[in-house]
C-alpha cells in the first residue's frame, strides 16, 4: 500500500520589491551595513568579470567563475563574526572578498602562485581546497575542535551540488552531527 504524504506547512513568499521596482520592506540593517554589502557585491563582480576575462586570454590558467552568487556569499560572511571560521571550495571569491583578502593575494592564487594563499589564517579562513566535498572534512574538524575546545565560535563551509554525491560530504555530515560540532 503506497504511503501517502501530507505536507500541512506553507510558504511564505517575500518581495523585497513591488511592481514598479520600489523597495516595500527592507531589512533591518543599518544603512552603513547596506552600504557595505552592496559595494562588496559590485566590487566582487567586478572581480569577477576581470578574472573571467584574464582565464579566457590565457593570463590565468584557471577561474571558477561566482557570477549570481555575489549576494548568498557576502551575506554569509556578513552574518560571521570575526573569530568565526570560513571554508571554502573552489567558487568562493566573493566570500574572501567580504572577509577581506586582499585582492591582489587573490588574483596571485587564480594565477598559481602559492603565496595568494599565504595569511588567510589571520582572517579565519582555510585555503581553497580543489578536489570537489574535501573541504567538508575540514568544516567537520574545526567545528568539531570548537566543541572540545569549548569556543562559542561558528564554522561556516561552502559546498556545491557536485560535492553532495561524494563520500567526504557525507562523512562530514555524519561527523558533525555525532560530534556536536559547531
Amino acid at each position: 500500500m503506497a504511503r501517502e504524504e501530507v505536507f500541512s506547512g506553507s510558504i511564505q513568499r517575500i518581495d523585497v520589491l513591488d511592481s514598479e521596482n520600489t523597495a516595500e520592506d527592507t531589512p533591518d540593517l543599518e544603512k552603513d551595513d547596506l552600504v557595505w554589502l552592496y559595494k562588496k557585491m559590485i566590487l566582487s563582480r567586478k572581480f569577477d568579470e576581470k578574472a573571467f576575462s584574464l582565464q579566457r586570454r590565457g593570463e590565468i590558467s584557471t577561474y571558477a567563475p561566482h557570477k549570481g552568487q555575489e549576494a548568498a556569499q557576502i551575506g554569509a560572511m556578513f552574518a560571521l563574526e570575526d573569530d568565526d571560521w570560513m571554508v571554502p571550495s573552489f567558487r568562493e571569491t566573493a566570500a574572501f572578498i567580504a572577509r577581506g583578502a586582499p585582492l591582489n593575494k587573490i588574483f596571485r592564487r587564480w594565477m598559481g602562485d602559492a603565496n595568494g594563499q599565504k595569511g588567510i589564517d589571520e582572517i579565519n579562513t582555510l585555503p581553497v581546497a580543489i578536489p570537489v566535498g574535501t573541504q567538508n572534512l575540514h568544516t567537520a574538524g574545526l567545528g568539531m575542535a570548537m566543541e572540545k575546545k569549548g569556543d562559542n565560535n561558528a564554522v561556516l563551509g561552502f559546498t556545491g551540488d557536485g560535492s553532495t554525491s561524494e563520500g567526504d560530504f557525507h562523512e562530514a555530515l555524519n561527523f558533525a552531527g555525532v560530534f556536536n560540532a559547531h
